[in-house]
């Protein structure tokens, strides 16, 4: 029995790498539970001949909030396609807002598995637009990093007191 966080690759493979900093377990994917990349974790754990091996048994804390994809129509409702291929695919869309099948979007996580067959629930909070444009990519890094686009006041007046001939 332990705590960890849970770390699940691209590939599919995933372990738990513990709080006290010994060994990683391998976690089947069946084995996850409703747990995602990224999330803190309870879990049980044994030994065999090929390694430690373990089982969550209980998420601990949530490591995301929201999370970045693209809007797959399907009927007359949406899915999302995440970026990050570690994330669970496809999400369920509860609200799209005003964004439209093939946008790139970001979108806040409104529900959680609740067991194995379950999936994640999102609400679309900004439509970024086409995934192809670079301008995209930079809008989705700003704000999901909260990077301020403009400056102050303050700043923005300091700036104009510079002197053109002032070194880079």
């Amino acid at each position: 029995k332990g705590t960890g966080t849970l770390r699940v690759f691209p590939s599919g493979r995933s372990d738990i790498r513990p709080d006290d900093g010994s060994r990683p377990v391998r976690v089947h994917a069946l084995d996850r539970g409703t747990a995602i990349d990224g999330d803190r974790v309870a879990y049980d754990a044994w030994e065999d001949w090929n390694g430690f091996h373990g089982r969550v048994r209980e998420v601990t804390e949530r490591s995301r909030s929201r999370l970045t994809g693209r809007l797959r129509p399907v009927g007359s409702a949406f899915l999302l396609e995440p970026d990050d291929p570690r994330l669970p695919d496809p999400i369920d869309v509860d609200d799209a807002g005003d964004a439209r099948a093939g946008d790139s979007v970001i979108a806040k996580i409104t529900g959680w598995p609740e067991g194995p067959e379950d999936g994640l629930r999102v609400q679309v909070t900004h439509r970024l637009g086409d995934p192809g444009d670079p301008r995209t990519e930079v809008r989705k890094l700003l704000l999901m990093e909260d990077i301020e686009e403009e400056h102050s006041h303050r700043v923005m007046r300091e700036v104009a007191g510079l002197s053109p001939d002032t070194a880079d």
